[in-house]
């Protein structure tokens, strides 16, 4: 009898061990298998020019839409159950589908400055001037970066709608600060909504949207804030409309 059991014991023993094999083995496989087709799904490199943008449909019916002077390199297929990652340079307005559940791999942005994850929601990355900045439309983000302070952690920050938020691989520390959503959206519409807007963020707006060089003679400007709404359509247009509201003479010469 005493023989018997052991023998049953060892034998599920040996049953239970071949059977954990085989689901490690099994899983293994299938990791294989989905890592394999990943390495098959060709990359796609988009690029604009000044004064230029281009809307990007992914399969898994999220899209983008890539602002003037900017880049974006993402995976042509899309296979369920597996993370998208795309690489922004520049500035870029993001509407991600909804993932089925939290237990889902996220749609991933990657700047220089970090990574901002997305379970499906609308904002906008913009990568310009050695930092990052991701405004927050609707939805929720949250913003992965190497720790500067403690090799291998990680730094957390989750955003809420009408959020913005500020960060460079330069410095340590993440600013937020909250955001009409218009603001930071409305170029999508070839628009400028501006609300207690610096000056410098129109100065920026227009080299970035346009490839000029721009030369401000009276530096008090840059103490003023503006509020209203700019057509981006067209650069003479948009240099008429600054010189009526801030009542001052605005030229252009050749890119300047």
């Amino acid at each position: 009898q005493k023989n018997t059991t052991v023998w049953w014991y060892r034998t599920a023993a040996v049953l239970l061990i071949a059977a954990i094999v085989g689901a490690i083995t099994y899983q293994a496989q299938l990791q294989q298998g989905v890592e394999a087709v990943q390495e098959k799904i060709a990359l796609r490199h988009v690029e604009t020019e000044y004064g230029e943008q281009k809307t990007i449909r992914l399969s898994d019916g999220s899209s983008i839409i890539l602002n003037a002077h900017s880049s974006l390199t993402y995976p042509a297929g899309w296979i369920r159950g597996t993370s998208v990652q795309v690489q922004l340079e520049g500035e870029a307005y993001f509407d991600i589908t909804k993932r089925a559940s939290a237990d889902d791999p996220a749609f991933e942005v990657k700047t220089l400055d970090g990574t901002i994850e997305v379970m499906g929601t609308s904002f906008v990355v913009d990568t310009r001037e050695q930092r990052t900045r991701v405004g927050l439309e609707e939805g929720a983000v949250r913003i992965i970066r190497d720790s500067m302070n403690n090799a291998g952690k990680k730094d957390l920050i989750q955003l809420k709608p009408s959020q913005l938020a500020e960060f460079s691989r330069f410095e340590e520390s993440v600013k937020i600060s909250r955001a009409n959503p218009q603001t930071f959206t409305s170029w999508t519409r070839q628009i400028l909504i501006m609300d207690n807007t610096p000056f410098s963020e129109l100065t920026d707006r227009i080299r970035n949207t346009y490839g000029v060089e721009v030369r401000v003679n009276n530096q008090e400007l840059y103490e003023r804030r503006l509020t209203g709404s700019a057509n981006l359509k067209n650069l003479d247009l948009l240099i008429t409309a600054i010189s009526e509201v801030l009542e001052i003479d605005v030229r252009r010469s050749g890119n300047t």
